[in-house]
């Protein structure tokens, strides 16, 4: 048998083991020591060539770059003399007696002298001791030592007590960008977003001379269209500070825009729009009714269904009070879900109150009619187009369908229907918009089956409308939506068409083997969702993800809770309370 090969030890360990015993050694019984350090009037000996390679603040400071500095004696000011034996102490053995009393000052001195092996043991050490008593001046220390482990423990207390502590006398003292490091935190525990902006007035007031001039960067972090809109009026009325600085005062007041506009909220994508953990609210796509097959027909359903974004899971929501078939309209105004269509007579309208998960019922159409577009503007909802029945004539006594040209106004406020004006060209089965303070209505169907190109844009202001222009192709059925000041028109034949302006449009995209009409269409963060549908005989449960930014398109591992077309398809955002499994059967088609 041959020799077995065995590994021969390592030595060096042990050497330098011996060499740091020695050397401890040697400076206890204060041997060879060549330098003195002088700490509040007392003396310390030790070793310069120990302190240079241990320490790069040492090694600056007897040696200039050029030559040895031959002094003998160096003052430490910065740093209390038991301290300073504590780190020679670490520096000659790798190890110090540390404890609550003396870890801050250790971090702190070793973050002075560079000795990254202290700084890491103090940070660990510091990082489980960390409570709302200590949070603010540990975060601080932290940060200035980076100490990444007590920094991020001491970060956590602090969102966790953001409420107790936001008006202490440490919170006034961290500087603009350690305040920034907090309010920006999506952890942040609040019960509202004008708390965060009141502690960032509080701080500057506290320094108002020097500190009003960072007033406008640290408002970029506070989630102003979440601020209640009477108060950010009183801040820009009655507040010297921020009226006179112009960052602060546009920041508020397109805070405001975006606060008093119905869709704004579902149209912009900044990070002032993203709700913080702790406030419980979620975003999520809402399925409203629509049309699905059983039993070898159809029958519409009064089934409202959320996936939570968040979560990746559907919830029931409230149902509606009446089927919701396709020919209904549905918007969002501010958070809540219009359907307007519904009913025998077609002249129903019903809103979903996001924030008590229930429906109401509201006053009546003056018309009814199906195949027509619902939109929020202001104060107000606009439908447009669509098709009514006819009263027949004596050869045809069966009411039959015509487009229709009349638009309705309906008044949130006083909840009245009232004839507004009317197309330039009635249609229906035409998606709609509102862009630049204007309603923009994209191609529809002329009479019964014939798609059309055209561009019709209603001015509320003057109430008179006109073809402002052409698609690239007659388009029928189509969705819309906005973003970030972009139209995008989604077709039955996958088509995505893009405009900035309503009057010339580019066809960006083809989704392939995309066949399928009565689908819905969602916006969320750049990025448009499609889902549902159908096309002949076969209705559709997927739902498409197309992301805007990156041009990329992807389906989606979730599905819908059933196959479904024509059912409403919208983003709002909702409280965790409302989404509850009662049963698997409630999310089910």
């Amino acid at each position: 048998m041959g020799e077995v090969a065995t590994t021969q030890p390592d030595f060096r360990y042990r050497h330098l083991s011996d060499i740091t015993s020695a050397l401890g050694g040697l400076w206890r019984r204060r041997l060879y020591t060549d330098l003195t350090l002088v700490a509040d009037g007392k003396y310390v000996r030790c070793h310069r060539v120990v302190l240079a390679s241990a320490s790069p603040y040492f090694h600056s400071r007897l040696y200039n770059g050029k030559r040895e500095n031959t002094t003998d004696k160096l003052f430490i000011t910065d740093v209390p003399q038991d301290i300073l034996f504590d780190v020679l102490d670490f520096v000659y053995s790798g190890e110090c007696r540390l404890n609550v009393e003396n870890a801050e000052d250790l971090l702190r001195a070793a973050a002075i002298f560079e000795l990254g092996a202290l700084k890491d043991m103090c940070d660990y050490f510091l990082k489980d001791k960390v409570h709302a008593k200590n949070a603010l001046r540990l975060y601080k220390l932290a940060r200035a030592s980076k100490a990444h482990l007590v920094e991020e423990a001491a970060r956590t207390v602090i969102l966790n007590n953001f409420m107790h502590l936001w008006h202490t006398k440490l919170f006034k003292q961290l500087n603009h960008r350690e305040l920034i490091s907090i309010i920006q935190h999506d952890d942040l525990v609040t019960p509202s977003e004008g708390v965060v902006c009141g502690a960032v007035i509080a701080w500057v007031t506290a320094d108002r001379k020097r500190r009003k001039y960072s007033l406008g960067e640290i408002l970029r972090y506070v989630r102003l269209p979440q601020v209640r809109k009477e108060y950010l009026r009183q801040l820009v009325e009655e507040e010297e500070m921020v009226r006179d600085d112009p960052v602060s005062t546009q920041l508020i007041n397109e805070a405001l825009k975006v606060i008093e506009s119905p869709t704004a909220r579902h149209e912009v994508t900044t990070p002032a729009m993203e709700f913080r953990q702790e406030t419980k609210l979620d975003d999520v796509l809402v399925v409203v009714g629509g049309i699905v097959p059983e039993e070898s027909r159809f029958k519409s359903k009064q089934i409202v269904s959320a996936f939570n974004l968040s979560l990746r899971k559907w919830f029931p929501l409230a149902p509606m009070p009446y089927g919701c078939d396709s020919g209904v309209a549905h918007c969002v105004r501010g958070n809540d879900i219009y359907v307007a269509g519904g009913g025998d007579t077609r002249q129903g309208l019903v809103v979903y109150d996001s924030e008590h998960n229930s429906w109401r019922v509201l006053a009546s159409m003056v018309i009814g009619r199906r195949g027509h577009a619902l939109l929020a503007m202001g104060q107000h909802l606009y439908v447009v187009g669509g098709v009514t029945e006819s009263s027949g004539d004596q050869n045809s006594p069966r009411p039959s369908p015509r487009s229709t040209s009349v638009i309705e106004r309906y008044d949130v406020k006083h909840n009245t229907w009232k004839v507004v004006g009317a197309v330039a060209e009635p249609v229906w089965g035409a998606s709609a918009v509102v862009f630049k303070e204007k309603i923009h209505i994209f191609g529809g169907f002329h009479g019964k089956d014939k798609p059309t190109a055209i561009v019709q844009t209603f001015d509320p202001v003057s109430r008179t409308a006109r073809i402002t222009s052409q698609l690239p192709l007659p388009m029928a059925l189509s969705r819309a939506a906005v973003s970030e000041g972009t139209v995008y028109l989604v077709g039955p034949s996958g088509n995505i068409l893009t405009t900035n302006d309503c009057w010339r449009y580019h066809v960006v995209a083809s989704i392939p083997d995309f066949r399928r009409a009565l689908f819905g269409v969602a916006h969320y963060k750049q990025r448009l969702f499609i889902a549902g549908g159908k096309f002949g005989e076969t209705v559709f449960d997927d739902i498409l993800m197309v992301d805007l930014e990156h041009q990329t398109l992807v389906q989606l591992p979730e599905k819908l809770p059933g196959p479904v077309w024509g059912a409403g398809f919208v983003k709002v955002t909702l409280d965790r309370t409302h989404m509850v499994k009662v049963g698997s059967e409630e999310t089910e088609y």
